[in-house]
């Protein structure tokens, strides 16, 4: 292995948390709206894997999304949780870089990059706690596209 190449910490884990930004409509609808709503990753990481394995990290990213979409998109879908696949990696010093892009189906499509400085807060190796900027674009069906710039904190869900 090289020298320096392994990672400050595991980042596999769940995490929950909250986003606060702005959410912007485009259209007939355009506008911008604060909000503060839950957020959620879960991440696999091989942090004992051989670099540069040890620096991927893949998982999803969960949204309640009738948080911040307008009703009438809001409507059109059954179900109140968007989950976004995510991939990526982690920087030597706990920065993590992790983004997703893709429809599910042919109803939904949500593009999401995350920029996050992750602490291990108790020194056990493990990832406590995730700050960061996310920016996302969620379009349903032909509608109007929701884009999101937001910071976030989350922290690991233990026992969970």
């Amino acid at each position: 292995m090289l020298a320096g190449c392994q990672p400050c910490f595991d980042a596999g884990g769940a995490y929950h948390g909250e986003w606060s930004g702005t959410v912007w409509l485009e259209g007939d609808y355009e506008g911008a709206l604060e909000v503060t709503c839950p957020f959620s990753l879960v991440l696999e990481h091989g942090a004992e894997d051989s670099y540069p394995l040890n620096r991927m990290v893949m998982g999803a990213a969960s949204f309640d999304w009738t948080c911040f979409l307008p009703d009438f998109l809001s409507l059109l879908i059954d179900y109140n949780s968007i989950e976004a696949p995510l991939g990526g990696y982690l920087d030597e010093d706990g920065r993590l870089h992790l983004g997703s892009g893709g429809c599910t189906g042919e109803l939904f499509c949500v593009t999401l990059d995350i920029d996050a400085q992750g602490r291990d807060n108790d020194s056990d190796g493990l990832m406590d706690q995730c700050d960061g900027c996310l920016q996302a674009r969620f379009q349903i069906l032909n509608a109007v596209p929701v884009d999101v710039e937001a910071s976030f904190s989350v922290g690991r869900a233990w026992g969970g």
